[in-house]
C-alpha cells in the first residue's frame, strides 16, 4: 500500500497545526475521572480540553496532549522523506536512463541483441 498524502492535505494539516495554541500541552488529572489538557505560559495555565470518564479515557487524553508536538514532527519527517524519495528517484532515473533507452530500442527491433 502506498501512503501518499496529497499536497493539499499536507498544507491543511500544517495550517491546523500552526494555528493551534503553541505547545507543549500537558495532561493533568483532576479528580478521579476527569483530565484536562493545559497550556502554560508566563506562569498561567490555560485549559484547552477537558475529558470526563473512566480510566479508559486517559489514553485519549494522552493522545490529545501529545498531538500538539507529535503532528508537526510527523509532518516534518514526512516532508523530509518525500524530498529524499524524489531525489533518489531522480538519481536512479539519471543513472539508468541510457539502459532504458537501449531496452526500448531493442524492443522496437532497432538494435540487434548481442550474442
Amino acid at each position: 500500500m502506498t501512503a501518499v498524502i496529497p499536497q493539499a492535505d499536507l498544507v491543511a494539516m500544517r495550517a491546523r497545526a500552526e494555528a493551534a495554541t503553541p505547545g507543549p500541552w500537558q495532561l493533568r488529572l483532576i479528580g478521579e475521572q476527569r483530565w484536562t489538557v493545559n497550556y502554560y505560559e508566563h506562569g498561567f495555565s490555560f485549559r484547552l480540553a477537558e475529558i470526563h470518564g473512566f480510566e479508559d479515557h486517559q489514553a485519549d487524553a494522552d493522545f490529545i496532549a501529545a498531538a500538539r508536538t507529535d503532528v508537526p514532527r510527523l509532518l516534518d519527517a514526512y516532508e523530509e522523506l518525500r524530498t529524499l524519495s524524489r531525489e533518489l528517484a531522480a538519481e536512479v532515473e539519471a543513472e539508468y536512463a541510457p539502459l532504458a533507452l537501449l531496452a526500448k530500442a531493442r524492443a522496437a527491433g532497432l538494435l540487434e541483441r548481442e550474442a
